[in-house]
Order: C-alpha cells, then sequence, then structure tokens
C-alpha cells in the first residue's frame, strides 16, 4: 500500500497502513460461506508492473463506481479507541475526484474532516498493487457489519512488521470492506464495512 492512501482515505490512523509484502503466517478473513469458483487471481490485465500482484480493480472499474455521492463507512476499532469513518467522493476536476473523509467518535459525533487533492482513478488503482514476492491474494467470502462479499483477500506485512490481510469485495470497487492487522499473533487494529452506497 502506498503511504499517500493513508492520507488520502483515512487522513487519520491506521486505515491503509499496509505496504507491499506478505506475512508467513495471515489472519485469516471472517468466512461467511463457500465461495463460488472464480479465477485464481484478479485479471492479468489489472498487474500495473512486473514483479506486483494485479490489482483487485482497474482504473476504469473504480472510475465508474467510485462516482460523485458514492460512500463508504467504516468501524476501525484498536486497542486504544473506536473510530467510525466516512469516505465521500464528490466531484473532481481532470486531475480526478476529491475525496471527503470524516471521522467520528463511536457514537457518530464529528471529530475532524479532512478534504483531499483531486486524485485519478489510475492512482487509487496502484494503492493496492502488492509485491508479487511478498504477497499472496486469494478468492474467499468474507463476512463485515455491512453484509457478505465475495472477495479478493491479499496477504501482506506492513512497515512495521504487522501482517495484515485486506479483503476487496468483487462487486464493489474501492477501498477493502475488511483489513485486519496483527503483531506477533496479537490484534492491533481492525477496519470493517458498515456502510456505503450508492447501492
Amino acid at each position: 500500500m502506498k503511504p499517500a492512501l493513508v492520507l488520502l482515505l483515512l487522513g487519520l490512523s491506521v486505515f491503509f497502513a499496509a505496504c507491499a509484502g506478505s506475512a508467513p503466517s495471515p489472519p485469516t478473513a471472517d468466512v461467511a460461506s463457500a465461495p463460488d469458483p472464480l479465477p485464481s487471481a484478479p485479471p492479468e490485465a489489472n498487474r500495473l508492473a512486473p514483479g506486483y500482484l494485479p490489482t483487485p480493480f482497474s482504473a476504469a472499474e473504480l472510475r465508474a463506481t467510485l462516482t460523485h455521492g458514492a460512500f463508504r463507512k467504516f468501524r476501525n476499532e484498536t486497542a486504544d479507541s473506536v473510530r467510525l469513518q466516512t469516505m465521500t467522493f464528490l466531484d473532481g476536476n481532470k486531475n480526478g475526484a476529491i475525496v471527503e473523509a470524516i471521522v467520528a467518535d463511536e457514537n457518530d459525533q464529528e471529530l475532524r474532516r479532512v478534504t483531499s487533492s483531486p486524485t485519478s482513478s489510475e492512482t487509487f488503482q496502484g494503492h493496492a498493487s502488492y509485491e508479487e514476492l511478498l504477497s499472496s491474494v486469494r478468492h474467499e467470502r468474507v463476512r463485515v457489519i455491512a453484509g457478505d462479499f465475495d472477495c479478493w483477500v491479499y496477504t501482506t506485512i506492513d512497515l512495521a512488521g504487522a501482517d495484515v490481510e485486506a479483503s476487496f469485495a468483487l462487486d464493489l470497487p474501492g477501498p477493502p470492506i475488511l483489513m485486519v492487522t496483527t503483531k506477533d499473533g496479537q490484534p492491533v487494529a481492525r477496519v470493517e464495512l458498515i456502510d456505503y452506497g450508492p447501492r
């Protein structure tokens, strides 16, 4: 994961703290049921560079989905706090979309708001480009508060040496619907989709 995404999509905490790499013993996503058979990896056309896994979505898929008013709301739980974080995509310009990120407490009382500069769909796509030798991807059905989703689940390791598992819903292009971070077998953070739109 690229550090810019931390500022853009959360501007805040550990939301996208993953960086390309693979955990020796990655945590397991919440499995709802066995998925229907799918290819073993995202489309080869989504590979941005040699040595990196294909990304879960193309820039075109992201551009078509993350239109004005589209939003994702997450519950971000760490050992110290619970925060609600909402990303809303706004009209931008030729350089891309603008993202408004709102952080609230557990009672949904706003704490802060950050608005990004215009960001292209190609840049968003690059945020999910993981180094192939240090990462892995599999298909799995994942259950979060917002529902059950067929996902591409990437396992990696972040800059702090923590194991990270990021689940991207196949029919919901955008940020992962679930990101679980552990270190030395202990939970560090869990970011889980609780609402989204438009439907």
